[in-house]
């Protein structure tokens, strides 16, 4: 009796499915993370040319000034949502009831100016199935 089989070595997407899903929800997040590094990488290498100009020596400054931006990252990201994750998403809500009802700023919708109708026109705008 023949019976359909398949292919010998299925092609699913499998795991790299479940894991593309995943990447692509964390990228935002870890773009923001590497944003956040990098600006507090530069304020911490700003600290230190002003620490050495001003008469430290650059390894002692370099150690307590990393320091500090280090608690200052662990700081910042322990008491902090992303950025822009929930303020931005409540004005854009809240913007959005107001505009949907006419409300607030240019809220009046405008109408298109109405053109003069001809008699003969109306009439047959009037009997579809004439």
């Amino acid at each position: 009796m023949p019976v359909f089989l398949g292919a010998r070595v299925q092609r699913g997407h499998g795991l790299g499915n479940l894991f593309s899903g995943l990447v692509r929800a964390a990228m935002p997040l870890v773009k923001s993370g590497v944003k956040a590094l990098g600006k507090q990488g530069l304020k911490t290498g700003m600290q230190i040319a002003g620490d050495v100009l001003g008469g430290q020596k650059p390894k002692q400054a370099a150690q307590r000034r990393t320091k500090q931006a280090g608690l200052q990252t662990i700081r910042n990201a322990l008491g902090q949502q992303p950025p822009g994750m929930r303020a931005a998403r409540g004005r854009q809500q809240s913007q959005a009831r107001g505009r949907g009802r006419g409300r607030g700023r240019g809220g009046t919708k405008r109408s298109a100016p109405s053109r003069p109708v001809s008699s003969s026109q109306s009439k047959r705008r009037k009997d579809i199935f004439s």
